[in-house]
């Protein structure tokens, strides 16, 4: 299992980051990084990069600072009084537990020195901070190394624009298109893929073809991040069945500058 993210020790920031077709710079990998770990997080907790044309700062950074902007910070500046609909009890303790493990001088200040994080919310329970901060909580210190496997079929599955009538529904590993009668079945996987090396996926073709036969589907995505030397579709026959086809898919669109923004 490929994890993706970043770990922290003694104040130094490892980024372990992942790369695809026309994917390579620091700058873009951290976009692409973004654009995958949003479609884990609720709206507002969603990292915004698509106006920068370089992101310079490093992801621990750039999260960080993103939680730390959802706090009221009463004791820094003049108090905004709003209206308090809930007490978010248990999401309180995560955001102390993270403003004391970011080793920071204002994280010691406010996790210790009478500042109690209380969160308020007038929209749910799960608060955007929280959702974040627990994300990059692991093994009892700040780190966040996540499932590039699950990251990658949540960007598919999200990514996907229904035509009229249709219907998407995600199944562990699998996503499931509804159409007009016929299913279709995706599975993403994070493998590298090119159309010289098919006999490394063996074992990925031959299950695929006996899900086609099994299972009640009428045809079958293989999908794999598009990289330099994979870039076009590949079509497997296997006698008189439905042939599988393979699928490179591209992460350019997370690179690109909004127009009009600088």
């Amino acid at each position: 299992m490929r994890k993706i993210g970043f770990t922290l020790t003694n104040h130094r920031t490892k980024e372990i980051l992942p790369h695809s077709y026309h994917i390579h710079s620091l700058s873009d990998r951290r976009k692409m990084f973004f654009s995958m770990l949003n479609t884990m997080l609720p709206q507002k907790a969603q990292m915004n990069v698509s106006h920068c044309k370089k992101v310079k700062q490093d992801v621990y950074t750039l999260l960080r600072e993103k939680v730390m902007s959802f706090l009221p910070m009463h004791r820094l500046g003049p108090e905004i009084s709003q209206p308090i609909m809930r007490i978010l009890i248990h999401e309180s303790g995560v955001i102390n537990r993270f403003l004391y493990r970011i080793d920071t001088p204002l994280g010691d200040y406010l996790s210790s020195r009478g500042y109690k994080g209380i969160l308020y919310s007038t929209s749910g329970f799960d608060h955007p901070a929280t959702a974040l901060a627990a994300l990059m909580m692991q093994n009892g210190k700040i780190e966040m190394m996540l499932d590039l496997d699950e990251l990658f079929t949540q960007t598919v599955f999200k990514r996907i624009k229904p035509q009229d009538g249709a219907v998407i529904t995600r199944e562990n590993s699998f996503i499931h298109i509804s159409s007009g009668g016929q299913i279709t079945r995706l599975h993403p996987r994070w493998k590298r893929m090119n159309s010289d090396s098919l006999a490394l996926r063996r074992n990925h073709i031959e299950t695929a073809f006996d899900e086609l036969n099994r299972d009640a589907i009428d045809s079958y995505y293989l999908i794999y991040p598009k990289m330099d030397d994979f870039t076009r579709h590949i079509l497997i026959k296997n006698s008189d069945e439905n042939p599988i086809k393979i699928i490179p898919y591209s992460f350019t669109f997370c690179t690109k500058v909004k127009h009009g923004i600088q």
